[in-house]
């Protein structure tokens, strides 16, 4: 158990010094001013790799390893914005969805299959308008990469692949077993 505990926290600090480097071959430049994405949840809710983040959790990648110009930072943030509302509007709909289904399943009632169809069918269709406003999101974004800046992107794609590829080798299955 002290081993497996010593394995995991060893791999979240290589991660977490390796990730960086992932992301393309060196980092950007530390320039001051407004950040693009202000707090992890600013573009649109749940953080990179955070359950429920969908396709918007991918755009900070898509920005860095681009090594955007500053041409393209400015023309990104337009972008970012004006599908702001959108994405936050819906992630707070989403939010509430999930609430009122936790809310159904943790009561004393009695629940039959079927019931909860409602709930679920608000979370689909939630999750479905989060994913094509996220993937409109990474479209136009896209749209404003060289060649080279998207053979950048996709390279540090690769490496975070190969790094969570490693980490499932490491760790192996999860807690309930192999997922199906």
């Amino acid at each position: 158990m002290k081993t497996k505990l010593a394995a995991i926290l060893a791999l979240s600090l290589s991660v977490a010094t390796v990730a960086p480097a992932a992301a393309g071959d060196r980092p950007a430049p530390h320039k001051p001013g407004p950040p693009l994405f202000g707090n992890p949840g600013a573009v649109a809710g749940p953080a990179f790799g955070m359950p429920g983040a969908g396709p918007a959790r991918l755009v900070p990648l898509l920005l860095r390893s681009a090594r955007l110009t500053p041409e393209q930072r400015v023309k990104a943030r337009k972008i970012i914005e004006r599908h702001r509302p959108t994405l936050r509007r819906l992630f707070g709909e989403l939010r509430k969805a999930h609430e009122a289904l936790a809310k159904r399943i943790f009561s004393t009632e009695e629940l039959r299959s079927g019931e909860l169809a409602p709930e679920i069918n608000r979370i689909e269709d939630l999750r479905g308008r989060l994913m094509r406003e996220g993937i409109d999101v990474i479209l136009e974004v896209r749209a404003l990469l060289t060649p080279e800046q998207r053979a950048r992107v996709a390279s540090a794609h690769e490496k975070l692949e190969s790094l969570r590829r490693q980490m499932r080798e490491l760790l192996g299955e999860g807690p309930l077993g192999p997922s199906d």
